[in-house]
């Protein structure tokens, strides 16, 4: 201890030195942070002017015959170099180097940007001269002021976010302001009046909140201000986008509704999906918009990587095949797109379904006729619905050697007559379709409907099952075989139904068996 003593006995130069970086550590600070740290600055010239007058007096108490001097010089030199080191230890904070960065990162924005950089009790830490300059303030003398009332020096606050306030209580707002991390880009609108010219000025601001972990250190204000010339010219601008935009929405919106490709529409950002009138009939969907997780979930899991590949990729335009569960099935998809990448990620093209049932067109009612793959979800639908319906499975004859005779529009135009004619009379939903080149099935869900057509067969088959066109004053004629399944028939296994419809098909087609038509139940 003694040793101490005497080291600091011989050496209170040193404590004066350390004093006087002291004095140079808390004056920078201030200069840098354009903050006057009060306290520390007391603090650093009591203990430099205390250490002064001990160094310029210390010999003298040394040699002073009183023993009180010198004790209470040696006790008073420990006791300042105590409280000099644990106040040059706190006051170094190694945040010049960040500072200066600071100042050359916000330096290329300053000119023409607003910003306002705010301490957590919304204190100007540092503003843009951009800004100071809208305010018309001196930025040297609005650090560590409260920011709405710099901007009431020379303006009168109306508005904040759109709502009529006065600057305490928007003061007070924020005084119980809620510091989270949560609560970042929210947007930030002051609407002032310039008391001299009576003119409306906006700032417009995005906000973000700063943290420290999780203690909350201020928030930045960064934007634009806007005069009241610039906002009739930007409520103009807006006006005119707005209704440039109308034209595009209206112009889009007919082009969906006119096309016959299936569009679609993936907002990959909020994972959302819309596909037009037509992709919702070819695949099946419940409605045009559905999650993109639900439609992913549709696609062949084998096929879910290849198709989610495509979404992560870095690329414009992607071709890409996969197979799509459309409910009693897959069906064989080819999705061409594009992806467009702004504020949010989204793919748009067309889906073709790559039917393998698909037929020429023959400009006839043929045309307008489903395919084996819808007429197999509408079969399960009726299933599940637990109704009575009968499934009529027929084949038209002869249309071969009527093609061979009178060319394809002939036979085309017979094998449409008989479809108009039965849906007309006995299927009044359109449900008929074609699963063959001269095979139909068709469901008949009314039950007066299904009493019809079994009265008629019954009565006479030949007016129900013979087709008659007058061709060049010709009369062709042809026939038609067709299978009945009843679903109450057989309850326990309608999913059999379909299958024995072909069955009674078939065996009314063959040639030991004297009438066109068979219900399956009177064969099984």
């Amino acid at each position: 201890m003694n040793n101490y003593f005497d080291y600091f006995k011989s050496s209170p130069g040193i404590s004066l030195l350390f004093a006087i970086l002291l004095m140079a550590v808390i004056i920078m600070q201030c200069l840098t942070k354009k903050i006057f740290y009060k306290v520390r600055f007391v603090f650093a010239v009591f203990i430099t002017a205390s250490i002064t007058l001990i160094f310029v007096f210390y010999n003298q108490m040394l040699t002073s015959e009183s023993e009180f001097w010198k004790w209470f010089s040696d006790i008073s030199l420990i006791a300042l170099d105590v409280i000099l080191a644990i106040l040059l230890f706190t006051s170094i904070d190694f945040s010049f180097t960040s500072e200066v960065l600071n100042k050359e990162l916000t330096k290329t924005i300053d000119e023409s940007r607003s910003f306002v950089l705010l301490d957590k009790k919304d204190k100007i830490r540092e503003i843009s001269t951009n800004l100071a300059s809208s305010l018309k303030v001196d930025k040297a003398m609005v650090y560590g002021k409260n920011f709405f009332d710099v901007v009431e020096i020379n303006n009168k606050i109306v508005e904040v976010n759109g709502e009529e306030v006065e600057k305490e209580e928007i003061k007070k707002f924020y005084s119980h302001y809620k510091r989270s991390k949560d609560r970042i880009q929210s947007p930030f609108e002051i609407t002032v009046i310039v008391d001299d010219k009576a003119e409306r000025t906006v700032m417009f601001f995005t906000e973000n909140n700063i943290f420290k972990g999780d203690k909350y250190k201020g928030r930045i204000l960064y934007g634009n201000v806007r005069n009241e010339n610039e906002l009739v010219g930007l409520e103009k601008d807006m006006e005119i986008t707005s209704s440039k935009l109308d034209n595009i929405k209206n112009r889009l919106s007919f082009i969906i509704s006119k096309t016959e490709e299936g569009l679609y529409f993936y907002n990959v950002t909020k994972k959302e999906m819309w596909f037009n009138d037509v992709l919702v009939k070819k695949l099946s969907l419940n409605s045009n918009s559905m999650s993109a997780n639900e439609f992913i979930s549709r696609i062949h899991p084998s096929d879910i990587e290849i198709y989610t590949d495509i979404i992560k990729k870095r690329i414009t335009d992607y071709e890409i095949s996969y197979r799509f569960n459309a409910g009693a099935y897959y069906l064989n998809v080819t999705e061409k797109g594009r992806k467009i990448v702004s504020n949010i990620v989204e793919l748009c093209g067309i889906i073709e379904v790559n039917d393998n049932f698909s037929y020429e067109k023959t400009y006839t009612l043929l045309d307008k006729i489903q395919t084996e793959e819808y007429m197999k979800i509408k079969y399960q639908d009726l299933i599940r619905a637990n109704q009575i319906f009968e499934i009529a499975y027929f084949k038209v004859s002869g249309i071969p050697e009527i093609n061979e005779k009178y060319g394809r529009a002939v036979g085309n135009e017979i094998i449409s007559h008989f479809v108009y004619r039965f849906m007309h009379n006995y299927i009044p939903e359109n449900l008929i379709y074609r699963v063959g080149g001269l095979e139909f099935v068709g469901f008949l869900t009314n039950v007066n409907r299904i009493a019809a057509l079994r009265e008629h067969l019954l009565d006479n088959e030949d007016k129900v099952l013979t087709i008659s066109l007058d061709v060049a004053g010709e009369k062709v004629r042809t026939m038609v075989y067709l299978g009945l399944a009843l679903s109450k028939d057989d309850e326990r296994h309608q999913d059999m139904l379909l299958d024995n419809a072909r069955k009674a098909m078939k065996f009314a087609e063959s040639d030991n068996y004297k009438s066109k038509y068979v219900n399956y139940k009177d064969i099984k």
